[in-house]
């Protein structure tokens, strides 16, 4: 999130960064981001849905696991915890248009996405789509609904009365 203007910007906040195991080749597997949410939450069991033993223990290593606070690993991740996201995506973006075409449009809740500091702390969401036992319909809109929730907060919270959404993930 920025504010500014043709002159300069400032960065005032962001999604919470989160290893992204195997760098690039997780925008390709939404699985290993699924995990890697997954672990960021305490929750490293082989049964939940999206999760990787072998991938979580490369989560760790900076090297293999760089930082991202990137929305489309989010979306990604979710996809893949939700079992909507393919194995491998054929295209970028496709767990994140599978994700948004299951949402139910007529769900107006959402999941916590709460601020601290400058960051959108993505680990009470993902706790909350964890623990919630609804269809993936409603669980897919509640994560939208928390997503844009938690960007108009941070939005606001400059004071500012013009904003511009940009990028891939806020079409979605």
């Amino acid at each position: 999130v920025l504010v500014g203007g043709y002159s300069s910007f400032k960065r005032i906040g962001h999604l919470r960064s989160v290893p992204q195991p195997g760098g690039d080749r997780a925008a390709r597997e939404p699985f290993r981001m699924a995990t890697s949410l997954l672990c960021d939450i305490g929750l490293t069991n082989p049964a939940i849905s999206g999760f990787d033993e072998e991938i979580a223990q490369i989560c760790s290593v900076p090297t293999v696991s760089p930082l991202t606070s990137s929305a489309g690993r989010l979306f990604d991740a979710v996809a893949a915890i939700l079992g909507v996201a393919p194995a491998v995506q054929s295209y970028e973006g496709e767990a994140a248009s599978l994700l948004e075409a299951i949402a139910d449009p007529s769900c107006k809740d959402s999941y916590p996405l709460p601020i601290s500091g400058e960051e959108l702390d993505t680990r009470a969401m993902i706790s909350a789509l964890h623990e919630d036992r609804s269809r993936d319909s409603i669980r897919a809109a509640r994560f939208h609904n928390g997503l844009a929730d938690g960007f108009a907060e941070l939005a606001l919270s400059t004071g500012s009365r013009t904003a511009v959404l940009g990028g891939g993930c806020m079409v979605n």
